[in-house]
């Protein structure tokens, strides 16, 4: 277990990084948090100026990861894609009544 004063620095941290990637990607969720890790979750669309809807790019999210890790202090960062088997849990959730429903758009 981490030391109350260890917590509080991460917690800081934390929300340092949600609030500053919120900015880039609406509608993102933190997911899992454990320690020093976090789970963040993008969804495939994102408004663009103007109206309408487009999907991100993994590059555009990338860089904009990486143009901030040293400011926010990110030490280790992962993008990757949804696996099949998280896709198919998220529904089972939605169809039994839980938290994690998947955005209408």
């Amino acid at each position: 277990e981490d030391a109350p004063e260890m917590r509080a620095e991460l917690e800081s941290r934390s929300q340092r990084i949600m609030s500053e990637l919120r900015a880039l990607f609406p509608g993102m969720q933190c997911v899992e948090a454990v320690s020093l890790m976090r789970v963040y979750q993008l969804h495939d669309r994102r408004r663009k100026a103007g109206g309408g809807a487009s999907t991100w790019n993994v590059a555009e999210i990338f860089q904009n990861v990486e143009d901030r890790k040293e400011r926010l202090r990110i030490a280790d960062y992962s993008i990757t894609q949804a696996s099949l088997e998280h896709v198919f849990n998220q529904f089972a959730m939605q169809d039994q009544g839980g938290q994690a429903a998947l955005p209408s758009e």
